[in-house]
């Protein structure tokens, strides 16, 4: 009986080392096709399997198995360990940048506007805006706390394309993206000191069957931040966490996610809303590029949104 369970054990650790080393090797050289997306998303889960599963393994005495586990648990560590590491400067006072995906208009307008309050954001990007959602917020006074904006929201009640910014200081040189699916906008803000380029980007998701589904989307995406020079944000449901392909290779074009930046740990925005457990993974970000790098990371629960806001400090004149 002892030998067929231990057999049975080891081979679900082998299962286990597998996948894990498919989703690494994806994850380092960029393979996105098909469900690899989805598992290169889940790439910190992949450590900590490898970590369980090099205990199991010594304790099995399975040499080999356990060589294998931990060799793929030090990589997941290398590329994750950093965000854990202390950060220098905690700071919470500079320019404030709020993200929040709306799920189709129907997350609660005042507790997006509460979040602005709470927060004292100056930037705001809203994601999956709606008319209907537009005119609550604007009921509950987003106007008030930040009176410019450039928005596009769209007729549809249950549509995901529509995108909104809103600012505490002055917009100019407004523009949205041509082609894709979903909304990107941009628009210059008059930030004390210097002005800013502001992009609020929602490219599309990936197809759980085809990853590489949303590459048309990325490419108007990339091609849009790329449109402008000089000290720029970025803010959004990018569709994508730290470890996909297209965030990586926006990173390799100067610009730096917030959360990691801040050394904010293992954060998390999406799934929340109606799934058994969640949130899982980070697909919502603050991203800076020729910038001073954010300081701090709040996420904001919102109330009917299957994603948390994240709340981005950066340390500029606010």
């Amino acid at each position: 009986m002892f030998k067929a369970i231990r057999a049975l054990m080891l081979l679900l650790l082998g299962l286990a080392a597998v996948i894990a080393a498919v989703t690494i090797a994806a994850r380092a050289f960029g393979w996105q096709a098909g469900p690899l997306f989805y598992m290169v998303a889940g790439t910190p889960y992949m450590g900590v399997a490898m970590a369980i599963t090099f205990v199991a393994a010594l304790a099995l005495r399975a040499k080999l198995l356990a060589l294998v586990a931990v060799i793929l648990a030090v990589i997941v560590g290398f590329w994750w360990l950093p965000v854990f590491m202390p950060s220098p400067d905690r700071s919470t006072q500079g320019l404030h940048v709020m993200t929040t995906n709306l799920l189709y208009g129907r997350a609660s307008a005042n507790a997006v506007v509460a979040a602005v309050l709470d927060n004292e954001v100056d930037v705001l990007s809203v994601q999956e805006l709606t008319a209907p959602a537009e005119q609550r917020l604007r009921r509950a006074g987003i106007d008030d706390l930040l009176p410019f904006n450039y928005v596009r929201a769209t007729a549809n009640k249950d549509s995901a394309a529509g995108t909104g910014i809103w600012s505490r200081y002055p917009l100019s040189n407004r523009e949205r993206s041509s082609g894709g699916v979903f909304t990107n906008l941009a628009a210059t803000v008059s930030v004390p000191g210097a002005p800013i380029t502001f992009f609020a980007v929602h490219p599309i998701p990936p197809s759980p069957t085809d990853g590489l589904r949303s590459q048309e989307s990325w490419g108007v995406t990339s091609d849009f931040l790329a449109s402008r020079t000089g000290p720029a944000i970025a803010a959004g449901d990018f569709n994508a966490t730290v470890d996909n392909a297209p965030l990586r290779e926006l990173e390799s074009d100067g610009w730096t996610d917030s959360a990691t930046a801040a050394r904010a740990g293992f954060v998390r925005t999406w799934p929340v809303l109606g799934y058994p457990i969640g949130p899982l993974v980070a697909i919502d970000h603050v991203l800076t590029q020729d910038l001073p790098t954010a300081t701090d990371i709040e996420l904001v629960d919102i109330p009917r949104s299957d994603h948390r806001a994240v709340v981005a400090t950066l340390p500029l004149e606010g």
